[in-house]
């Protein structure tokens, strides 16, 4: 349990934080405590990643499904990457 008190703590923290720095409280994503969650489970962490993915996709492919059903076509949200490009380095090199 003390974990989750952790998670409890840093997520009231960061609320205020944000609300001092935002001007609102953001409220927190279910994706904060997956982590814990997997944990509790016994997941190996090397299957936390795929877990989100495949969480994802599943909520991608409803999504672009809804679409299709209630626009007939596929929406493609608009998105301009703005920082800078790097060289790519070899893991053997990092």
């Amino acid at each position: 349990m003390q974990e989750l008190d952790y998670y409890m703590r840093f997520e009231r923290i960061a609320k205020e934080v944000m609300e001092e720095v935002k001007g609102k409280a953001l409220p927190t994503n279910v994706d904060f405590y997956s982590g814990f969650a997997y944990g509790m489970l016994r997941i190996p962490r090397d299957l936390y990643t795929p877990l989100f993915v495949c969480s994802r996709a599943v909520g991608w492919v409803a999504h672009n499904i809804e679409n299709k059903l209630y626009d007939g076509r596929i929406m493609r949200p608009a998105t301009k990457y703005v920082g800078t490009n790097m060289d790519y380095v070899s893991m053997e090199e990092r």
